[in-house]
């Protein structure tokens, strides 16, 4: 509920210009097919018996975002302009890949303990969940020369990104320890909410009839708290020193909440054409989009380079890129 009050906090501001009959309103609405990936989203490594078992995520991992696929989001916009202009628009994205690991042995990443958990016969998969919702509030300035359009703006952006990964390994055993091999599960969470200032320029050119090619920029600056919460548990019972675990007995648990500044980029490139629909001014566009948002994986890395336990977070970079549909109308 939260963000749905600040969504309409954030429009609501804009029809306040209603009273103003000098200006045009407009509004727009985005068909957004996107791919999600993200850096240190590894889950196993493979692992050569006889050997010392590679613990470093540099060599060879498998990363869950392998399987990511385009999904569909939506913008949605309002607007209004003068010699100046405001919007404030929402956009909702998700995303989800999945990953299989089967045929080698290989060292478990997403479980804790300084004795290197390894699989030796058994199959590994995990799946990662995305959910991305940002809301901007804009101020623009449009300046003309001839069939040139430079439009320099500053904002307020606010931004929830939740993420989430299930992972779940078969006949797991952890060297130095006598408990059985088993099937172990963990769950991670990582959920960012910020807000902060953003700044950008826009660029267009007529060249034929109403036909223009368009770029957007913006670099942006969130302050706000990621909340890491890191589960792992028996996915199937198990007997050990004559006493039986059932699955889903606890084996782990571990929480971090930092706050810090989480930097983004964003780059629009695309052609436009604009016409006149009985009163309506129209403009349909076609675009390719990327967003870069810096730091946003901060999981836990649980093996570090010498195979032990680690809290340190692995700071991967989040990108979103894909095709972007627009529709707006100006009345």
């Amino acid at each position: 509920m939260k963000k749905l009050y600040l969504v309409i906090a954030t429009f609501l501001p804009l029809a306040l210009f209603a009273l103003d009959a000098c200006g045009t309103f407009f509004g727009f609405a985005d068909l957004l097919v996107w791919e999600a990936r993200e850096e240190n989203l590894d889950y196993v490594e493979p692992y050569l018996f006889g050997a010392q078992p590679p613990t470093a995520p540099s060599i060879f991992p498998s990363s869950i975002d392998t399987g990511a696929r385009y999904s569909p989001g939506f913008r949605v916009g309002l607007g209004y302009a003068r010699d100046w202009e405001i919007l404030a628009y929402w956009t909702d994205f998700s995303s989800k890949a999945a990953n299989d690991f089967s045929g080698q042995p290989f060292v478990v990443l997403l479980l804790s303990n300084d004795n290197n958990p390894v699989d030796a016969n058994g199959t590994a998969n995990a799946r990662w969940k995305l959910k991305c919702d940002v809301v901007d509030v804009e101020f623009g300035y449009p300046l003309t020369w001839a069939c040139f359009q430079f439009r320099p703006h500053l904002g307020v952006r606010g931004a929830w990104i939740d993420q989430k990964i299930d992972a779940f390994y078969t006949n797991v055993f952890f060297n130095g320890l006598t408990f059985p091999a088993t099937d172990y599960a963990s769950t991670t969470k990582n959920d960012f909410s910020g807000v902060g200032l953003r700044i950008g320029g826009d660029g267009s050119w007529n060249f034929w009839r109403g036909f223009s090619l368009f770029g957007k920029s913006g670099i942006s600056l969130l302050y706000g708290q990621f909340e890491v919460r890191h589960r792992e548990f028996l996915a199937a019972p198990v007997t050990s020193g004559g006493v039986t675990f059932p699955a889903g007995t606890e084996r782990a648990r571990m929480k971090l909440s930092p706050s810090q500044a989480a930097p983004a980029i964003d780059l629009t490139a695309g052609i436009g054409w604009d016409f006149c629909l009985c009163r309506f001014n129209v403009n349909v566009s076609v675009a390719w989009e990327c967003q870069l948002w810096f730091t946003q994986n901060q999981m836990l890395q649980v093996l570090d380079d010498s195979g032990a336990i680690s809290n340190n977070t692995l700071k991967g970079d989040l990108s979103l890129q894909g095709l972007t549909a627009r529709l707006a109308l100006g009345f």
